[in-house]
């Protein structure tokens, strides 16, 4: 993933071109940057079963989108589009906090990510050079002979999204509840 860093600061520049060019009512009538929608989410009881289930299935399909790209390009190519895709979503999400709560977005959009972004990203980049590696070593896509580590990474990557969806239902509601009430 070294060589390929070149992607994420033109990505997220684009990312912010985009935001820029987005008529800036989006920002203000609709997402978590919202201020109705933050005083609301500040008096909510959340229940974290039925988000649990919603999570899984936003998530769950976003995970094998990802897997299925990654199985069907190579590990380089994927690497630069994945690279691509969180510098220009990082990007947008950046001035869409600071467009409408000014220097509060910024903590709204970190409050809003964590914890849960940290496993999701630890997965998108394991992915991503073991993707790399497979391909350096077996061109083919080939799994036969290595079925045992195959099946190790499946199963890390699914712990790491499983922890990421059990993160984002039960503990960032509390953190962004908490965040919400502090930063209005």
């Amino acid at each position: 993933m070294k060589k390929e860093q070149w992607v994420m600061i033109p990505a997220f520049l684009i990312g912010i071109i985009l935001a820029n060019l987005a008529e800036r009512e989006l920002f203000m009538t609709s997402g978590i940057f919202n201020t109705y929608y933050l005083h609301q989410y500040s008096w909510r009881m959340i229940d974290g079963n039925r988000l649990f289930c919603h999570i899984l299935l936003e998530r769950g399909r976003m995970a094998f989108l990802i897997f299925l790209l990654g199985q069907v390009m190579n590990g380089k190519m994927f690497s630069i589009l994945m690279q691509g895709i969180i510098g220009v979503t990082f990007g947008f999400l950046a001035v869409a906090s600071i467009v409408n709560l000014g220097a509060r977005g910024i903590l709204i959009a970190v409050g809003g990510l964590f914890p849960q972004w940290m496993f999701y990203l630890s997965g998108i980049v394991y992915y991503i050079n073991c993707r790399k590696e497979q391909y350096a070593i077996v061109p083919s896509g080939s799994r036969v002979g290595n079925l045992p580590a195959y099946l190790t990474r499946l199963v890390f990557l699914l712990m790491l999204l499983m922890t990421g969806i059990i993160a984002e239902s039960y503990v960032n509601p509390l953190l962004f509840e908490y965040l919400a009430k502090i930063v209005k």
